[in-house]
């Protein structure tokens, strides 16, 4: 087959994983997917100067900066199968982990074990202390962080199919392209690494 044909092809199936994460509830070759949607809500203490990580395979990663002592996660879990009570079942099966190991907090989840035709979608509202770093990853969704002026830390954002928005005070290093930007933050104390494979890469 010629290159042209598989390139169609990946196409086509990332635009129907973009469906599958906004909509959470679509028709995909003739097969009817239901959707519950839950919230959950944790909090646990993080020190400033500390670096949040979190990583999602199907769904989005918003990190903002506050006069807070705590990390406050939103995740919302939105889950697809063929009946509205096996997406329930499933999204009730999902657990939310925040675990601190030295001055790094991941947030994460474990999922149980999808049959075909199933699916789940984990979205992070994250509110931490002002001065906090983040690493955040996604497959299929956009990354947002927010930080106050005077931040200096490390933010290390990437996607392969999502876009990606920052404001922060940045002076760009290296090449300059819509998938990639590097610099440093403030006065060169922090460290900014932007990558997206299919989207777009916005500096407030």
């Amino acid at each position: 087959m010629s290159k042209n044909h598989w390139t169609i092809v990946a196409v086509g199936l990332w635009f129907c994983s973009l469906l599958l994460v906004s909509s959470c509830g679509i028709r995909i070759d003739g097969w009817p997917q239901a959707k519950y949607e839950r919230t959950v809500r944790q909090q646990v203490s993080l020190a400033r100067g500390s670096t949040v990580v979190a990583e999602t395979s199907f769904g989005s990663v918003d990190v903002a900066g506050a006069d807070v002592t705590d990390c406050n996660v939103i995740a919302t879990i939105c889950a697809g199968a063929p009946t509205e009570e096996e997406a329930q079942e499933l999204a009730e099966q999902v657990k939310i982990t925040l675990e601190p190991t030295d001055e790094t907090l991941t947030v994460g989840a474990e999922k149980p074990h999808l049959k075909r035709n199933r699916s789940i979608s984990i979205s992070y509202s994250i509110t931490v202390p002002t001065q906090t770093g983040a690493n955040c990853r996604s497959s299929y969704g956009s990354l947002d962080f927010v930080a106050p002026p005077d931040f200096a830390g490390q933010v290390e954002l990437r996607t392969s199919y999502g876009s990606i928005k920052t404001a922060l005070p940045v002076t760009v290093t290296g090449e300059i392209s819509k998938k990639a930007i590097k610099g440093t933050i403030g006065q060169g104390e922090g460290k900014l690494d932007l990558q997206t494979r299919s989207g777009s890469i916005h500096l407030k």
